[in-house]
């Protein structure tokens, strides 16, 4: 009897694992179907590479066209810059006026942007005696990048300037991609003068850009409409001699004067890396150009400038 159970002992002890490790190992068959996983595929170029919740290109963060804007900047993002816009050209009469501005900007949440810039405004027989003044401006995009047609964003900014000129801008920013290289702009403003001639005017501007360099240089070409209508007083006479626009009209006892200008010319883009850092440089100089009506000549305009996005 106790050598039968011991035998019995020992044929447990022996079995005992191996049941053990079956019943830790259970086998069954997966009939679910396999899952297949796609990365989605990279942007051709790194300027085209989506950035933040808005994914919009890089290429959005820095100027990338001197005479025309393009959407706002991500949420978070900041840009410190200095530009000049003249109408100097080659020519100094009549008196031609530079303006140069040092602006900060910020992007906040929900497609929102607020800049600040600090103006100084001369003309060219007379630098020493600046204008001094300061500009503030939000723009709001309507939806993310690719949403809506054109990606637009509205804007509206109010510059206040020493000697009383100040000025109420509102409109619509327009921008996007033809192609992988290609890039382009397209603003629609209207202004308003507070000054003694009330002048209103509407601005036409677009660009458009050919990457040389990805993310690192563009040209192009930009141009710019603007028509205008200035409070000439009470006392002033009527001037109709422009065939192209009929710059004078009498609206009750005051006279207005009409005038246009029309500019095209070649624009560039360039990102260099300074001490580590990737500016943004802009430039653009409207060659071809024209203008109709007031007292003034052509002048080609020139637009300039220098930004860090951090």
């Amino acid at each position: 009897m106790m050598i039968r159970n011991m035998l019995s002992l020992a044929a447990i002890l022996v079995a005992g694992p191996v049941v053990a490790e079956d019943a830790a190992t259970p086998t069954f068959e997966w009939t679910g179907k396999p899952v297949e996983a796609e990365a989605a595929p990279l942007p051709a170029l790194k300027e085209l590479d989506p950035i933040s919740d808005l994914q919009q290109p890089l290429w959005t963060t820095g100027q990338r066209f001197s005479f025309s804007n393009v959407y706002v900047l991500p949420p978070g993002a900041f840009q410190v810059g200095t530009s000049m816009l003249s109408d100097a050209g080659f020519s100094t009469k009549p008196h031609a006026e530079t303006e140069a501005a040092q602006t900060v900007a910020g992007g906040f949440g929900n497609g929102w942007q607020a800049s600040l810039s600090m103006l100084e405004v001369g003309t060219s027989d007379h630098f020493s005696d600046m204008d001094f003044g300061a500009r503030g401006e939000v723009r709001k995009a309507l939806g993310a990048w690719g949403e809506i047609w054109g990606n637009p964003a509205l804007f509206a900014s109010y510059a206040k300037r020493e000697e009383g000129n100040d000025t109420l801008k509102g409109g619509v920013l327009l921008g996007g991609n033809l192609a992988d290289k290609w890039s382009w702009a397209g603003n629609a403003s209207i202004l308003h003068d507070f000054d003694k001639s009330r002048r209103n005017a509407l601005d036409l501007t677009a660009g458009l850009m050919y990457s040389v360099l990805d993310n690192e240089l563009a040209v192009g070409v930009e141009g710019v409409i603007n028509v205008s209508r200035v409070d000439s007083g009470k006392n002033a006479t009527r001037n109709y001699t422009s065939k192209w626009l009929r710059r004078d009209i009498k609206i009750g006892d005051n006279l207005y004067s009409n005038s246009g200008y029309f500019g095209l010319g070649p624009s560039v883009s360039w990102r260099p890396v300074v001490f580590g850092r990737t500016l943004n440089v802009h430039g653009a100089v409207l060659l071809l150009n024209g203008f109709k009506g007031g007292d003034r000549v052509a002048q080609p305009n020139i637009s300039a400038g220098v930004s860090y996005t951090f």
